[in-house]
């Protein structure tokens, strides 16, 4: 239990993020970003989807073999 007690007292709360609680030092990124790092990356197709009541993003990326 102390293991877990540690984790949670060293997360925090940011303005922004529905007041929910993430790791330090954790960055939250929007849909258009991930699809923009990824189709740099060279990943041709992306599909994301985003829950509509919560902050969860899903993203799906194929990259054509070389």
């Amino acid at each position: 239990m102390g293991l877990f007690k540690n984790y949670v007292n060293q997360t925090r709360k940011p303005e922004g993020f529905l007041g929910k609680m993430m790791v330090n030092g954790m960055e939250c990124h929007t849909i258009e970003e991930i699809e923009y790092a990824l189709k740099t990356a060279g990943f041709s197709k992306v599909k994301s989807d985003h829950h509509k009541s919560k902050p969860w993003i899903t993203v799906i990326a194929r990259k054509q073999d070389g």
